[in-house]
């Protein structure tokens, strides 16, 4: 039996590929002096910064949907992810958050 794929099915595959690795990535465990991992911190970038939307286009998803669907996830106890995988998530998200917002959080007055 020959599998044959066309091109296009192909670049899905290796997209599909991509956003699977970064979300591997978001799962890594949390140190313990609060700082992210070069990979987990870039994970984050890619999948909640605007480099991811392009990628999904490709695959006709919706950005903004993914990436509301992904947060909403890791919080779900119906999400077939390990709970020690949500729950570094939900760490390194924070934290990644905290990171990437923080002057504008302490601009605002909020405390951190």
């Amino acid at each position: 039996m020959k599998i044959v794929y066309d091109e296009a099915q192909a670049y899905q595959n290796l997209i599909y590929a991509v956003i699977a690795r970064a979300l591997m990535d978001t799962f890594k465990t949390p140190t313990k002096n609060g700082t992210l991992s070069h990979e987990t911190s870039t994970a984050f970038e890619f999948l909640f910064g605007d480099s991811v939307d392009p990628w999904l286009e490709l695959v006709d998803m919706d950005a903004g949907q993914f990436k509301r669907r992904l947060k909403d996830s890791m919080f779900d106890d119906m999400c077939k992810v390990s709970d020690m995988d949500k729950r570094a998530f939900r760490i390194n998200y924070k934290r990644w958050y905290q990171q990437k917002y923080a002057p504008r959080l302490i601009a605002a007055g909020m405390k951190l």
